[in-house]
This record gives structure tokens, sequence and C-alpha cells, in this order.
């Protein structure tokens, strides 16, 4: 071939009448490689004589000036698409291969078919075969290790099917239909040509001709692929694939609106949007996913209309996220009167616990494979909870996980569709009698779990395994409301390794701690209104620059089982002093020296351990592999019932705020208890500056609360948080400190509410701190006094010394933490 590179490549293209790629027209021109044909490829196309169409792979033809000057006088419409095996098996790559998968009769890897059509590298053919795959001309096998392709009709037939093709649809296509629409809008000529004749269904070769681009069959492909995932067009499991319009209703081509008016019969599309629904019922769908599913003829604001009516038939109801997710307001199985005792146990195998639920209704329970995929070293399986009508479909990376993960999305909704999950009461306690103040306890325990309930709706994450859950509840004293402000899940603390120095993880992801964590985001929020004189929560104070609680407010902490560590430790094998007296005084169990000592979780695991004499943490002892130990959740409580819940950030705007009650879901002991979160410190009174004081909050357990039995679920590591205002829960992994899933900082970690306490400061002052994390806390002088004299305390009784964090991690500034954090972090 003579003439100049450029000049053969026109030539090779003009003959080509279609595209092709740069490795063919490498070998059409006598190269070897991509290489040495890209630099002529693009500059022919600056120079407008060539244009590029797709990218993977990237795909050649003439321009239109040059195609008119060398196809003389051929029309658009008797062009032809690129050397493909729907065009000319025996040509072309994709032909080649064809042909050789063919001869073979069997799978074969990518290096056998490249070396068999005279590539050298599998790197060559992988594009034509992973775009052949996606015509359904060849399909990938993983289960022999390295991936095989194998045939999936012989080429005859293959040639066969476009034969026919092309004399059933010789090349026009209706112009004056598709005259107004642009020829790049892909995607609106293929609807205003599908929506023509929607009972009628076409091959992407036939397509390509009736919507006169230019593009190539893998190109118009993609863009069927991309209006399927939409929901406008759906493509049949036959070979080739056949193609047709969603829905009913027709589209024009006289207008660029392809959406027509949604049919009359009310009655039939409140029962399409309730299937729709019903098809997923453990999982939110938006408007827009509605009317996608529907089809291409329902508009997102029909939809909202449709389920806004629902909604006040009771029939359907909102989850209240951001944006609105919509599920049906029950279950088709009925929730029988006794199966609430087995989906309200936070204890439970959530496998175990559906079972019991459905035998209790008579529906049978199965968990079939829906579909694996993956390499077969890391496969990932799909399984779902099914009865009767519904379906629970989660993954992982093995059968069993998987089916927890099912399972545990199906109790959830479940739990939502029982209103008030009604557990019978428990048996009192000898010597318990019912009073106004066991009913207060009931009414706490039961807030609390619904909103656990509604929050686990929200985010329709399965959360298999056992959970620990807390909760602040705010009580107004004068209008005897109460509501939840905030609340926390989880049984881990993060791993040394994992911990970071800048305050971006969560270090103590127990359900308490994360309570009340969360508690200081509430404060902080009400601490902004405050400022604005919208506060419901805050007055001013008498000492000067701080402000207190309204003495009408209360506040209660409610726990599923006892604190770990001191609190919980005897409570399950001694029945002396278990109830609480009636006139709510403090009676203390002490009978040994190791009650009431200090002790500490340990890392990554559950359980306590006494603090030791050696407690020192160091941060290069960490990094080498100590262990990171962290105080028990019966100590911290301890704290908080001397210095306050608010900490010492917030003691700088505020007076120590303590909780009223605590009440226990399960293993309640009172003289273990009272000992373990107030009475061991009975001597610190006289030590604590104004403002604070020794609390003993009321103790008790709600009646509807279950003794913790032994089961053999495993704790789930991840932690739920929330705060009264958010707009749904956020989940951490406990034994990382981080989001779950993906990445962010969480917004109880030291570094956001530092970010939090920073705002106010800007927002009441002017001006936010300069000092490290450490040194703006040492700046809450009476705080500091108060708990220089617990920890003397506690060396004094010899219950230990209080185990801290090694101090490298609290020397970060609000300047060095500022670009890793959200804008609104502090709202």
């Amino acid at each position: 071939m003579s003439g100049s590179l450029s000049d053969r490549v026109l030539d090779v293209l003009a003959g080509a009448n279609g595209q092709m790629s740069a490795l063919e027209l490498s070998h059409s021109v006598g190269l070897k490689t991509r290489k040495d044909i890209n630099p002529t490829l693009y500059d022919l196309q600056k120079k407008g004589r060539i244009r590029r169409v797709g990218d993977i792979p990237a795909m050649w033809s003439l321009s239109q000036s040059s195609a008119s000057g060398s196809a003389s006088g051929q029309s658009s419409e008797q062009k032809m698409v690129r050397s493909s095996p729907g065009a000319s098996p025996a040509g072309g790559v994709e032909g080649q291969i064809l042909a050789f998968l063919s001869g073979k009769g069997k799978s074969c890897t990518s290096l056998e078919i490249a070396k068999a059509i005279g590539y050298s590298t599998r790197k060559e053919v992988n594009p034509y075969l992973y775009a052949m795959a996606k015509d359904s001309l060849i399909v990938r096998d993983d289960s022999k290790g390295a991936p095989q392709w194998t045939l999936l009709c012989s080429r005859q037939q293959h040639q066969n099917t476009v034969q026919e093709s092309q004399t059933s649809f010789p090349m026009q296509h209706t112009s004056s239909d598709l005259s107004h629409i642009p020829v790049e809008n892909v995607p609106q000529r293929l609807l205003v040509v599908l929506g023509s004749k929607p009972g009628v269904s076409y091959t992407a070769l036939e397509l390509l001709k009736l919507t006169g681009c230019d593009v190539g069959r893998q190109a118009i492909t993609t863009h069927l692929e991309q209006l399927k995932e939409d929901g406008k067009v759906e493509g049949s499991s036959t070979f080739p694939v056949q193609w047709s319009i969603v829905g009913r209703g027709a589209v024009s081509g006289s207008s660029d609106n392809t959406e027509v008016p949604m049919e009359t019969d009310t009655h039939s599309f409140e029962s399409r949007v309730l299937a729709v629904l019903g098809a997923k019922p453990g999982a939110g769908l938006t408007a827009l996913e509605v009317a996608r599913e529907i089809g291409i003829n329902t508009t997102r604001s029909q939809v909202n209309s449709q389920l806004e009516n629902l909604k006040r038939q009771g029939k359907v109801r909102c989850l209240g996220t951001t944006p609105e997710q919509w599920v049906l307001a029950s279950l088709e199985v009925p929730p029988s009167s006794n199966s609430a005792t087995y989906v309200s146990d936070l204890t439970r195998n959530p496998v175990s616990a559906l079972n019991e639920y459905c035998q209790s209704n008579q529906v049978a329970l199965t968990f079939p494979l829906i579909a694996e995929h993956g390499p077969s070293h890391r496969k990932t399986f799909v399984v779902a909870a099914t009865f009767g009508n519904n379906q629970f479909k989660a993954e992982s990376s093995n059968l069993k996980d998987a089916k927890r993960k099912a399972a545990d999305l199906a109790l959830q909704s479940i739990r939502a569709s029982i209103r008030t999950v009604q557990t019978p009461p428990a048996p009192l306690l000898p010597g318990q009698v019912a009073t106004s103040q066991s009913l207060e306890l009931d009414r706490i325990h039961a807030m609390s779990h619904s909103m656990l309930l509604q929050l686990q709706q929200s985010i329709q994450t399965p959360q298999p395994g056992r959970k620990v859950l807390a909760a602040f509840i705010m009580e107004d004293t004068n209008t005897n409301d109460m509501k939840v402000v905030s609340m926390g899940s989880g049984t881990r603390c993060v791993a040394g390794d994992k911990t970071s120095p800048k305050g971006l993880v969560v270090n103590d992801s127990h359900a308490e701690v994360v309570a009340r964590r969360s508690l200081m985001r509430f404060l902080y929020k009400e601490l902004l209104a405050k400022l604005t004189n919208t506060s419901t929560v805050f007055v001013a104070s008498d000492t000067v620059g701080l402000v207190k609680v309204r003495e009408a407010l209360k506040f209660h902490l409610y726990i599923s089982t006892a604190p770990c560590g001191d609190g919980g430790l005897f409570s399950r094998e001694d029945d002396q002093n278990r109830v609480p007296p009636a006139d709510n005084t403090h009676m203390p169990t002490i009978e040994n020296k190791k009650q009431g000592i200090l002790r500490t979780k340990i890392e990554d695991g559950e359980g306590t351990v006494p603090v030791g004499e050696n407690c020192q943490q160091t941060w290069d002892g960490i990094l080498h592999g100590e262990r990171m130990r962290t105080m028990s959740c019966s100590d911290k409580v301890l704290r908080w019932n001397v210095l306050g819940l608010q900490g010492a950030l917030l003691s700088q705007f505020m007076e120590p705020l303590y909780m009223s009650s605590l009440t226990l879901g399960s293993l309640h002991h009172h003289g273990h208890l009272s000992r373990a979160v107030c009475c061991r410190a009975k001597d610190i009174e006289s030590s604590l500056p104004a403002t604070f004081t020794l609390r003993h909050p009321k103790l008790g357990r709600a009646q509807g609360g279950d003794e913790l039995k032994r089961h053999t679920e495993k704790t789930s590591s991840l932690s739920l948080n929330w705060a009264f205002g958010d707009e749904k829960a956020e989940l951490t992994n406990g034994v990382t400190g981080r989001l779950e899933p993906g990445p962010g900082v969480p917004r109880i970690s030291k570094a956001s509410l530092f970010s939090s306490f920073a705002s106010h400061c800007v927002k009441a002052n002017g001006t936010g701190p300069k000092a490290t994390y450490s040194d703006v806390k040492k700046a809450s002088l009476a705080y500091q006094q108060a708990k220089i004299a617990l920890f003397k305390l506690f060396r004094t009784k010899g219950y230990g010394m209080w185990v801290k964090k090694p101090e490298e991690l609290e020397h970060f500034t609000m300047a060095e933490i500022e670009s890793k954090l959200p804008v609104d972090i502090a709202c």
C-alpha cells in the first residue's frame, strides 16, 4: 500500500464504510500496535478528517466532509456499521474470535484467544471480549480459576440472525418522525423509535438503522443499557437481545417530552404503586424509583401525589429520610398476640427469632440463594428471607452471614409494623410492687425501643448480632411530656492500631458512651439556639457567663442491660438485695474487696479486667502493639454522677447536668448497681467545688424487659448514634471507630465535638479556640478540680487508678482538623 500513512488510514476507513479501532487500523496499514498509529489518528482528528466515537475501545470513522468526498455520492442511509460479527463474521476481530471459539468447541482463556488470532497479549483482545459478552455473543466463566470465554451460539446462527434482520429491516429510518431530534441525541431517538410501536421489540442492530445514528452497534447497546437502568426500556434474555419500551403508553416523536399522560384509571395506578412497594417490602423506595419501576409514562409528581393519598388511607408510610422513602404500612403477615416477644429481644439470633415468628403465624420461611457474583476466591452471595409475599435481600461474603443479615432486615420491618411493641410484663421480683415509678420506667423502656425501631428503618442497613441499647430521655415535669433526645448502641472499643491522634475516630462505642456523646451534640444545638433566645432547654444561670438547664427538665438514662464492669459483673448470681427499697434510698452491696474496684474494657472484645498497678498508657507503646485500655461503663457512669453529663468543654458554657434516673432492661441488681454508679464515691462531697455534687439517681428495672438469657449469638461490631434533630441515625464500626460504610468523620468523635465547641465560641465570642484540644479542656478549672478530687478518692479507697488515654491523642488543634470535617458538622 503506497502513499503517506495519513492517506492510507483514510483509504482504509473509506473502504470499511464504518468504524474501526486503532488496533484494526494499525494492522490494516501494516503496523503492529496502537501506539504506532495513534499520533496519526489524533492528527487527522485535529484536521477534521476523521472523528473518534466511544471510549472502550475507541472507534474511528471518517468525518462527514471526508466521507462525502470519498464515498462518491453514497448517502448516509447506505453506510454500514463497523466490521463486526453482526455485519461480517468472517472479518474483523470479533468475527475472528467467533470463528476460533466455534471451531474450538470449548471455553478458552483470553490469552489463548489472543494468540489464535494473531495477537500477543490478552489486553489486546479483552475490550472485544467484554463488548461481545455485553451483546450476549459469548459468556465469561470464572469457575475454573483464570477467566474463560464460551460461545453462546454458533457462528452460522449469529450470521443467519443478522442476515434475517438485514432482510426484514432495510437501511432506512423514519426521518419524518426524527427530523426535529438532533442525530447526536441517541437516547431520545431510541425512545421515539421504540415508543412508536410499544408492542414491537428490536435488536440493537435494527435500532442502529432505524434511528439513523452513525455511532455503531456497541454504542447503541450502551445507550440501551443506560435506558434500561433508568427503567425506560427492557431487554429480553434471548439472543440476540430484543429491546422494547417499558409501559403501555406510546412515545410521540412530535415532542421533546417522552412521557405521556398516565392512564386515568386511578384504582389501577394505585394498585401498581402498591405492587412496586410490595415487591421490595424490606427497603424504602423514593417516588422517582417507584415511577421508574412502573414505566416511562409515569412521572415522579404523579407518584408523589398517589403516595400522599395512600398515606392518608394508612396503606403506606414515609420513613422520614431525605429524599423521602416509602414502604408499605404493614407486612402481609399480621403479628400474632405472642409474636412480639420474639422480635423485641435484642439478644436473639435473628434467624432463630424470625423462624419462631413465622412458626407462630403458621407461615413458611425460606432463605433461597438469589445470586452470587465475583471471582471464585472472593464471591459475594445474595440471600433472601422469604415468607408469605415478603422478601428481604442481603448480601455478604459467606452464606451464613448473608442469611443473618436478611433475617435482621425482615425483623426490622416486622418490628416497625407492630406500632407499639407489646411484650408481656415480666413477673414482678419478690418484694416488688407495681407503682407509678415502675410505670414511668416502663414508659422509658418502651420509648427507647420504639425509637430504635424507627432509626433502624431509616437507615435500612442490616445489623445482625446481639445489641446493647442506651438512650437519654428528657422529661418536662410541668407537662409530663417525655422525648428521646439521644441514642446509642454498641459493645466494642477501638483497636490500638486504629485510633487517631487527630480525634477522627470514636474510641469507645459502648452504648452508654455513644448515647452520652450524642446527648452532648443535642446540648450544643440547644446552646446555639440559646444565642437567639429560641432554646427550650437552657435559661440564664446565676454564674456569670454560664447557662443552666430549666428546673422543670429531667434527664433519664435507659440501658438495655447492666453497664459493663462493677455494675454487671456480680448481678447474675446474687439474689440478695436485688429489689430497690420503696423510698428510693440506695443500699449498696459491699461484701469483699473485689467489689467496687475500677476495671477496663478489653480491646476489640467484651468483658472487663481490673486496672492493675501499672496502668499508664503511652502512645509509642500502643504503636508497638500494646492493647488500648478503656475504662468500663460502670466507672464512666459513676464519673458522670460526679462531674456531670456535659464534659469538660461544655462546662465552659453551662452548669453541670446530672441524670435523674437510671433504668435497666435486664440484669438489674439494686445493691451492685447502686454501689457501682454512685455509692462508691459517697465521701467525695466535701472535696467538690461549687455547682458540682454526687448525684444518686433513681434506679430501677423496666417490667417489660426480660431478664437477659444466655444466647450463642455474637454481638454486632456496628454502633448506632443519633441525637434529636438528626435526619437519621449514623452507623460506625466499633473496632475501627470509623463510619460504616465509607469515608468521613463520625459526628461523635473528639474532632467533631471540638468543632461544635469551636463553632459556639465563634458565634458567642467572635473567635474560636487556638490551643490544643487537651489545653482547652484544662481551661475548665472547676471541672478539672472535681475530676482530680474523684481520682484521688479512687486511690485512697483502694479502687485503683483511672486509666487515661495517651496524651498524644488530644494534642491536636482546630486548625489541624478543620479541613477533614464536614462544613455543617456543628449543626
